[in-house]
């Protein structure tokens, strides 16, 4: 593989300003940290043979894991990129393909559908496979 162009991503401020100590507390256990796309961001992937893209200021959270499984795998480890599609695709209900002359194609896919090209995109992207 290529060498990889990552997403530039600045998190999102969670609002704590002006919240008791247990809201906090209940802030840290159960709410994950969202980022922010700072610029469009697209990817080839050979698998599909298409190159796909997600448009600056979309914000996801990475990989949606509760935070006791964060010793398994970092929302923002090796799973960021396959998430900023997969969160998109789930958003949107499927994903948006550049295309020459610079066009955007957007594909409807069903989630059982969005969460096999997570795990092909993990695995292309990481060259390794999905548990």
């Amino acid at each position: 593989m290529t060498d990889l162009i990552y997403p530039i991503i600045r998190p999102v401020k969670i609002k704590t300003k002006k919240t008791g100590i247990f809201k906090r507390i209940q802030k840290w256990l159960f709410e994950t940290r969202k980022w922010e796309l700072v610029e469009d961001y697209s990817l080839y992937i050979p698998f599909l043979k298409k190159t796909l893209f997600v448009p600056k200021g979309f914000i996801f959270d990475g990989a949606s894991l509760p935070r006791f499984l964060w010793w398994v795998s970092s929302p923002t480890g090796i799973l960021l990129i396959p998430s900023l599609f997969h969160d998109l695709g789930y958003r949107y209900g499927g994903l948006v393909y550049l295309m020459p002359e610079p066009n955007l194609v957007f594909k409807e896919y069903e989630k059982k559908d969005l969460d096999t090209i997570f795990a092909k995109i993990s695995e292309f992207i990481n060259d390794m496979s999905m548990p």
